[in-house]
């Protein structure tokens, strides 16, 4: 297990009470960690340990990347999240492409704890979102890694675009921001993929 994986997928929601241990700890000499939960250290790594957990409170551990999650039923979403990750490399960011039928929670957690936006890409099923994506968003959600992060969302449908719709507002119960969204029904052509470049775009020059 990464240091990351960890910090990101149980310590987030105490990062008051962090901030406090590791103001503690940092000014004793420690040889070994072995708490009666997570992970142990000893020498040097204690040390690594300690750094990682700094970062975590200065909120200084995200990197210049940004997370684009989605589900696609017929492959159309998926397309099109290339076109997103497009868009974000064009503004200088790396994209970080995760397909939420395959990539763990745990994975999609650790990567969204480091990532300075996110983009969310879902076909609309049964007038809901993918079920993976609902997934996702509600279990970071519940570890407060959304709170704060600048979003959009993309998405196709047969008829109605509620899946999209939706993500937005579960988006904004965990307190992310909007930068916007991008739609379609049936197959995405030409216009929508400018519109999904430019939405990868804007929501990577929204964060600088």
């Amino acid at each position: 297990m990464r240091m990351e994986d960890y910090v990101a997928n149980i310590m987030n929601p105490f990062r008051a009470n962090v901030a406090k241990t590791v103001a503690f700890y940092q000014q004793l000499p420690i040889n070994f960690i072995f708490p009666a939960h997570g992970l142990c250290f000893k020498h040097d790594n204690c040390k690594v340990a300690l750094e990682v957990y700094q970062k975590f409170v200065d909120q200084t551990i995200k990197v210049k990347k940004i997370v684009i999650l989605f589900s696609s039923m017929y492959g159309s979403t998926a397309k099109v999240s290339q076109i997103i990750a497009q868009g974000v490399l064009s503004a200088g960011y790396e994209p970080v492409l995760l397909n939420a039928d395959t990539v763990e929670k745990a994975e999609i957690s650790y990567q969204l704890f480091k990532s300075k936006a996110v983009l969310i890409g879902s076909a609309t099923l049964n007038n809901q979102m993918m079920p993976n994506i609902d997934g996702a968003i509600n279990y970071a959600g519940t570890l407060r890694i959304i709170n704060g992060l600048k979003f959009g969302v993309y998405g196709g449908a047969g008829w109605s675009n509620t899946g999209v719709e939706q993500i937005v507002g579960r988006m904004n119960e965990f307190g992310a921001e909007n930068v916007g969204t991008c739609s379609w029904i049936l197959a995405a052509d030409e216009q929508i993929m400018q519109q999904a470049f430019e939405l990868g775009r804007k929501v990577a020059l929204s964060v600088e």
